[in-house]
């Protein structure tokens, strides 16, 4: 099934009535991945401080020393 009907006569809808399931499926599928990018964006973050943290607790003991 198409989407468009481009051999509409006058008085037809060239457009689909379920081109809204196009739009909606889309943007589900934007906001999941968009979503699991911001998970995982977030979980790297978290472990770079931490390592960013560890790094400098080394460096301060070591010039203690």
């Amino acid at each position: 099934m198409s989407m468009f009907n481009w051999g509409a006569k006058d008085g037809e809808s060239v457009v689909s009535k379920r081109l809204w399931l196009y739009f909606f499926i889309a943007i589900m599928l934007t906001l999941v991945v968009l979503g699991i990018w911001i998970l995982w964006y977030r979980r790297t973050q978290k472990k770079a401080s931490k390592r960013t943290t560890k790094d400098i607790e080394i460096a301060m003991n070591h010039e203690s020393k």
